[in-house]
């Protein structure tokens, strides 16, 4: 019981946490318990303590108040319903020219969120407020202190404004875009690396090990890692999960292998560590970072779009993201609370990962000679690599063996063919 309260808190988080709603929630709420702590203040006698023993600046007419209070109001709804109504274009531009894969990097955009939460805190402040300011010029009524605070945000809120035409005018551009997913991809992959180094567990033979199967279908998005580490030391048992992060699960596929044989009831309990979604979700997984790059890549180079420029850029990060891809091992580990039991994740081979990015490349390159000499530069720098040996050294010389195949096809000129040749 206790396990499944835990899962679905954990589901409930992630939820939460990668709305795009989340921050700007609770940056309003901040707002909120701020004006109704700044009230309480003034029930008290801030506004007239600082009049009578400051020089600072604080209205004295509550109609004034009153009026500036309301023009705020409005003015901060009308800068938010602009502010908005260009990002539905960045969005739609990315959309159309680039990849649609790229927008949910750019709807959890951070700044775009807490320009958003700052816009909608200082409308709920300055509504509070004005609530309590009466139209009547008694002490008691004129609460100069807030409404000054009022104003001094509706300012910030301003300066905000020029920095979110800024950051708009720098994000819809493709460079940046394709910067912003290869340092969050490079970021992941770093993490696996430094956490691999680390470790030192080996895969176990699993052959004759019982198979969990899945009873609903939805995309694999997550998996409550924490949670499986002390769950196998609650079963005693080492725990395979055979879907990579990303794939669509189908029912009654196979997700689990267990050591041991579990009954129903904890066969039931290991599935509800895993987290299924209607949708991929591309900020877990560098295999999601490494597509939506070649996505760009390949959509630069149809006939609709034609910008070689962008698509030689993309290949420049595939390159050391593939390179990095190679020290790793395809599969990662993580022992148990007691470290008596291993949890084995089953990841995206290299050369699948090579073979899927290659070949939509190959589709629309194969006729460019410049785009084809930067993909043999990509496989000559992988096999420049100290770890291209063995399984990866093959299967990098697969790949320039497709790519000799098409150069023979498609590239008519013979002086083309041998200057490309120099990279086989």
């Amino acid at each position: 019981m206790i396990t499944k309260i835990k899962n679905k808190f954990f589901s409930l988080y992630n939820a939460v946490t990668s709305s795009i709603g989340f921050l700007p929630s609770v940056i309003a709420l901040s707002f909120l318990i701020f004006s109704f702590l700044l009230v309480y203040f003034e029930s008290i006698g801030l506004s007239q303590y600082l009049r009578s023993n400051t020089s600072l600046w604080l209205i004295s007419d509550a109609d004034t108040s009153r009026t500036v209070l309301s023009t705020l109001i409005g003015g901060i709804i009308s800068l938010m319903v602009f502010s908005f109504s260009m990002v539905m274009v960045l969005l739609n531009q990315a959309s159309s020219n680039f990849s649609p894969r790229l927008l949910p990097g750019l709807i959890t955009n951070k700044r775009n969120q807490i320009v958003l939460g700052f816009y909608i805190g200082t409308i709920i402040f300055n509504i509070i407020v004005l609530l309590i300011v009466l139209p009547t010029n008694d002490d008691q009524s004129l609460k100069g202190f807030s409404v000054l605070i009022g104003i001094l945000l509706g300012i910030c809120c301003l300066g905000m404004f020029i920095s979110f035409i800024h950051g708009i005018s720098i994000n819809i551009q493709i460079d940046n875009i394709l910067n912003g997913v290869y340092t969050e991809t490079k970021r992941r992959l770093n993490t696996l690396l430094k956490r691999e180094r680390n470790n030192n567990f080996n895969s176990k033979n699993s052959e004759n090990w019982q198979s969990v199967h899945c009873h609903k279908a939805g995309y694999f998005n997550k998996i409550n890692i924490d949670g499986l580490k002390e769950q196998m030391d609650v079963l005693e048992t080492n725990l395979k999960v055979i879907p990579t992060l990303g794939k669509y699960i189908l029912p009654k596929e196979e997700v689990f292998l267990s050591s041991k044989e579990l009954d129903e009831e904890a066969q039931k309990t290991l599935l509800d560590f895993l987290l299924f979604d209607g949708k991929t979700d591309p900020s877990n997984d560098y295999v999601q970072g490494i597509n939506q790059i070649s996505e760009v890549g390949v959509r630069a180079m149809s006939p609709g779009v034609n910008d070689p420029g962008t698509a030689l850029i993309t290949i420049d990060y595939l390159t050391e993201l593939l390179a990095m891809r190679m020290e790793l091992d395809d599969a990662e580990f993580y022992p148990s609370e007691s470290e008596n039991y291993l949890l084995e994740l089953e990841t995206v081979n290299f050369k699948e990962i090579l073979y899927s990015t290659l070949v939509a490349y190959r589709q629309y390159c194969k006729h460019d000679v410049l785009l084809m000499e930067k993909l043999l530069q990509l496989l000559q720098y992988l096999n420049q690599q100290p770890v291209c040996t063995g399984e990866y050294e093959k299967v990098v010389q697969e790949q320039k063996e497709l790519m000799k195949m098409d150069i023979e096809d498609h590239i008519t000129n013979e002086k083309d063919r041998k200057y490309l040749y120099q990279y086989l």
